[in-house]
């Protein structure tokens, strides 16, 4: 039998006098098929299969799938005979594909059927960056080898039934920018270096964790001021707000290390305006306020001098009158949604000030905003870092600019319902990572279409060109159809 590390990814099955079976552990299979489901296309047979890295030093290779068939290898003499004999040549193609598995999944998401727990081999894959598993029913704690990922910049577990601390190796990755565990069962002191990383953090709903003193008194004043403006006690949820308790304990208020660090509220019933007092909660970094239109008045100048701010989302509200230029002095902003509200004027050339956006949205399919019609705001060119464009219903009009190639980080650009003219620009083919290309409802948009440049784009799998007017339609879907086959292409 298999004994030593072997047995923890390997179990053996004496079936017969002459028969043995080698599997792989149920923990790998499970993982393997996280893997595969996240990224069918590109993790086909040749590639599927798992080793632990753990015990590595290349020592084992009889899982590749081509010669295990369903995960598992039927062996009709002595394992350690079968892998002498094989072992070698296995053992080559298994260590690449253990390379591209830990350097190639960038992501892993509710797609990869993620249930129950989440296994600790999931730090060795060490070229993550985005963990998403919200509502999946995870149990079990956080492990800890969740710190050997370097490179990750997100972590959303949120609305599950994790339990046990947070992994203290947690703030030693300096690259994330967003930990998102709310309402689960999380125990313990919230470590203090969180913190020191500069990220979003939101525990709200943790009613176990300890956050350590309470916020300081004009940052709990700030917030009684902002319940009373804003009618909290029309507030469809309030628990606490007001109250003697922590802070930590007040409905969608997040804290992180003695200060409030976020105020995430959704279809809550907020009326009025902001008022003013937002800004003396100087250690904010997240700020969500959604579907509350009652929620009206222009932008405060005063949240606009929040400095620590890494999101602000404040959609489908009854904001009103222009954005204002102090807008742009939030230099550390990842993320501005101000889409679904009313507001008026020109795009602030400001915004271009905020180069660390990765995500700007002020329109999108469920409303824009009432801007002033202009041509494509300049300012954007200089986002280098932007993978989300929303301009949705923005009332922007003339041609789309040729720089817009230069933004190459871009996955997902959307700006239906404009009034764009022109042709679409060629340079739009160098956005080699876009997913997704929206610019339907722009029925001054035409000129022949630039197919080649498009068929560049191997990683589009949504294109909405529909009522523009574009030339040789029909002949342009077919051969976008042939050259994008995973596309879902609508003209």
């Amino acid at each position: 039998m298999l004994t030593g590390p072997l047995s923890v990814i390997l179990q053996y099955e004496r079936v017969s006098e002459h028969l043995e079976v080698i599997r792989l552990a149920p923990k790998y299979c499970g993982l393997l098929r996280w893997l595969t489901s996240t990224h069918p296309n590109r993790l086909t047979a040749p590639h599927t299969y798992w080793i632990d890295a753990s015990i590595g030093h290349n020592l084992l290779c009889a899982m590749y799938l081509r010669f295990c068939g369903n995960k598992s290898i039927a062996v009709e003499h002595p394992w350690q005979t079968y892998l002498q004999t094989y072992g070698p040549y296995h053992l080559r193609r298994a260590s690449r594909g253990l390379r591209y598995f830990t350097q190639h999944i960038r992501k892993i998401d509710e797609t990869a059927n993620i249930k129950q727990y989440l296994p600790h081999q999931i730090g060795y894959i060490s070229g993550l960056q985005e963990i998403y598993a919200r509502r999946v029913g995870l149990s079990g704690t956080i492990p800890r080898e969740i710190g050997e990922l370097r490179e990750l910049r997100v972590l959303s577990m949120g609305n599950n039934r994790l339990t046990g601390p947070l992994p203290e190796n947690l703030c030693q990755l300096e690259h994330l920018q967003r930990i998102v565990l709310h309402q689960n069962n999380l125990v313990g002191e919230v470590p203090a270096s969180l913190g020191e990383l500069g990220c979003i953090v939101n525990l709200a709903g943790n009613p176990r964790l300890e956050y350590g003193p309470d916020v300081p008194a004009v940052e709990r004043q700030a917030l009684v001021e902002l319940f009373h403006v804003t009618k909290g006690h029309r507030w469809t949820n309030r628990t606490h707000w007001c109250t003697s308790k922590p802070v930590c304990k007040w409905y969608k208020v997040g804290v992180l290390s003695s200060h409030v660090h976020s105020l995430v509220m959704s279809s809550n019933n907020m009326e009025g305006v902001l008022p003013p007092a937002i800004g003396r909660l100087v250690h904010l970094r997240m700020v969500e306020l959604a579907t509350m239109p009652h929620l009206t008045g222009p932008l405060p100048r005063e949240l606009c001098r929040l400095t620590t701010l890494r999101r602000l989302c404040i959609c489908r509200c009854g904001l009103s009158g222009p954005l204002p230029e102090e807008v742009g002095w939030l230099v550390h902003l990842e993320e501005l949604q101000l889409f679904g509200n009313r507001l008026s004027g020109k795009i602030p050339n400001t915004i271009g000030n905020l180069t660390n956006l990765r995500l700007l949205s002020l329109g999108e399919y469920t409303g824009g905003n009432d801007f002033t019609p202009a041509a494509f705001p300049p300012c954007i060119e200089r986002l280098q870092n932007l993978e989300a464009l929303f301009l949705a219903d923005c009332r922007i009009k003339g041609p789309i600019p040729g720089w817009i190639g230069n933004l190459t980080e871009l996955r997902q650009l959307d700006l239906q319902r404009n009034q764009l003219t022109g042709p679409l620009p060629s340079s739009i083919g160098q956005l080699s990572n876009l997913l997704y290309l929206n610019i339907k409802d722009n029925p001054c948009l035409g000129g022949r279409l630039p197919v080649r440049e498009l068929s560049n784009l191997g990683r589009l799998n949504r294109l909405s060109l529909v009522h523009c007017g574009f030339d040789d339609r029909e002949d342009a879907l077919h051969a976008l159809r042939a050259a994008l086959p995973r596309c879902k292409i609508w003209l």
